[in-house]
């Protein structure tokens, strides 16, 4: 099971990758025209090594901005002055997005992470 888990982490980066890359058209071009200018073998598999490696990059750009949030998504909360319990939806421009019911309808509002407490139900974060 666990050469499992590293072959489907190591195809998770490749498909990540893969989508940067063709996402970004110069860079996709760039990479096939370096590519075909390799002798035959290196030239098919120069493309995925390079996907790879991206992905990687793109894989820590993203953990390192993870671990800089105070709250995760999914995360309960509270205003610091009192409030209702809200569930952290998402981030966006520096602020963290949260909805919670206000018995009648679904409220949604963004909040400056210092503003915010955990809330009774806030996950464990994993120590790694």
């Amino acid at each position: 099971m666990k050469s499992l888990s590293v072959v489907g982490t190591l195809a998770m980066f490749l498909v990540g990758g893969g989508i940067v890359v063709h996402g970004i058209a110069p860079l996709h071009h760039a990479i096939e025209q370096f590519s075909s200018a390799q002798g035959s073998v290196v030239a098919a598999i120069l493309p995925t090594l390079l996907n790879l490696v991206l992905g990687f990059i793109v894989g820590a750009i993203v953990v390192a901005a993870e671990a800089g949030m105070v709250f995760l998504v999914s995360d309960e909360v509270k205003p610091k002055k009192g409030g209702p319990r809200m569930i952290v939806t998402g981030y966006s421009s520096g602020m963290v997005e949260c909805r919670w019911h206000d018995g009648y309808s679904i409220k949604r509002e963004a909040f400056r992470e210092d503003e915010l407490q955990p809330g009774d139900g806030q996950h464990k974060r994993d120590k790694a």
